[in-house]
């Protein structure tokens, strides 16, 4: 006859689970009228025959280490293992991926959590090892270094195999995400960091990276959109909070801008304004193709002739050294994104508006980008890349504020 002990945190279930049987033949087996009614220390028939009792099932070690779904390693297949016995994943939920931190593990673990009272993160960390350990009648497991041997050898049947001392460098380590939103067109530090990101995680080659490092290309695009998939995540191929949510689970963290000890070295906001009111009347087409002139030179010559309003703001604050050449961007939101990142770049309110300030507000066809011209009784005036010939493109002119919905509005200085 075999027998289990019931250890703390056994439920009948878990145990029936763990060894092929039903909570109906094992209360039926063992006379047990409440199944939900469990003594520690009791003991419990299991089905099947055998020459000798066994007191319990064998120990369970549990890492000793914290864990996080998209890691990998020994250890993630340790605490696999031990949620496994305990009833909390099953051995064909294990099979599908041994080693791999993913989102059954993660389910699994929350079950564990939740059933002991603590916090269902998902995450493995020290509380949780607390109580799975409680839970398994073992000590977290710890690496034996290799000179290390037993000398007192626990018997076969209760024997657990501790994780190699090596183990440790197999699990992914951190590595940087970008903190901002990020897409298609975009250029600078914070894409080659989601570049390396995505390299990092198997869903970019080194060799794609190297073709356009800081450019985000349509290998890029399409690279983001592989990762978004596998972790499902709308496959949109722009880098946001929920792609940025998904990577810090695959292991990222998310890398925070540092503020620089020194004083902006740009114009102020009145200079840069001065410098695009230079430009009152020039066509965008134009002027971006004009590598004579520094506004011209600092503007992306691909941008198609009816939306140069980010281009030409981005020429502005280029050529006024209030932005450098990696900050610029054709979209309006990538415009934004930069200077957010940037921390000699400051939201303010509408009512404080002053002249030099880059203002930025949603239209009906998009979004649209400028800069502050003047405030007086007729209103908030912009000067920008606007929509005013007749074949629809765009060149540099005065406008008026409507009221449109904000998206920011920012201001350059300490």
């Amino acid at each position: 006859m075999t027998t289990y002990t019931v250890r703390p945190g056994d439920t009948l279930w878990a145990i029936a689970n763990r060894n092929s049987s039903t909570v109906s033949d094992l209360a039926s087996r063992n006379d047990i009228r409440n199944p939900a009614l469990l003594s520690v220390g009791q003991k419990i028939v299991l089905p099947g025959s055998g020459s000798g009792e066994a007191s319990s099932t064998p120990a369970l070690a549990v890492p000793s280490q914290d864990l996080r779904r998209g890691m990998t390693g020994p250890a993630v297949k340790q605490l696999q293992s031990a949620l496994t016995q305990l009833g909390y994943l099953t051995s064909a939920q294990m099979a599908t991926g041994p080693g791999t931190f993913g989102p059954q593990t993660e389910s699994a673990l929350k079950r564990f959590q939740s059933s002991h009272g603590l916090s269902a993160t998902g995450a493995y960390d020290s509380v949780t090892r607390a109580a799975l350990a409680q839970a398994s009648g073992h000590a977290p497991a710890t690496p034996a270094p290799a000179t290390t041997s037993t000398s007192t050898p626990a018997p076969a049947a209760t024997t657990s195999t501790p994780a190699p001392a090596s183990s440790q460098s197999s699990f992914q380590e951190s590595f940087p995400i970008p903190s901002r939103d990020l897409q298609r067109g975009m250029s600078g530090t914070a894409v080659q960091q989601l570049q390396s990101a995505l390299v990092k995680v198997g869903c970019m080659t080194s060799a794609q990276m190297a073709t356009g490092p800081g450019t985000f290309g349509p290998l890029t695009e399409t690279s983001l959109k592989r990762f978004q998939s596998d972790h499902g995540v709308p496959a949109t191929g722009h880098y946001g909070p929920m792609t940025r949510t998904a990577l810090a689970r695959a292991g990222g963290q998310v890398a925070q801008p540092t503020t620089p000890s020194v004083s902006p070295s740009g114009l102020s906001g009145p200079e840069a304004l001065a410098i695009a009111a230079k430009y009152l009347g020039r066509h965008a087409d134009e002027l971006k193709r004009d590598n004579s002139d520094a506004v011209g030179k600092a503007m992306q010559d691909w941008v198609p002739g009816n939306v140069n309003c980010a281009n030409f703001i981005s020429g502005v604050l280029v050529a006024a050294g209030q932005i450098k050449n990696d900050q610029r961007s054709a979209s309006v939101y990538g415009v934004i994104d930069n200077l957010r990142n940037d921390p000699f770049w400051n939201p303010v309110s509408l009512p404080t508006a002053q002249p030099g300030d880059v203002i930025a507000f949603e239209t009906t066809g998009g979004q649209h980008i400028e800069m502050v011209a003047r405030r007086d009784e007729s209103g908030l005036t912009m000067i920008g890349s606007n929509n005013i010939l007749r074949d629809g493109t765009q060149a540099v002119s005065y406008d008026l504020y409507e009221g449109n919905e904000l998206i920011a509005l920012m201001r350059y200085g300490p």
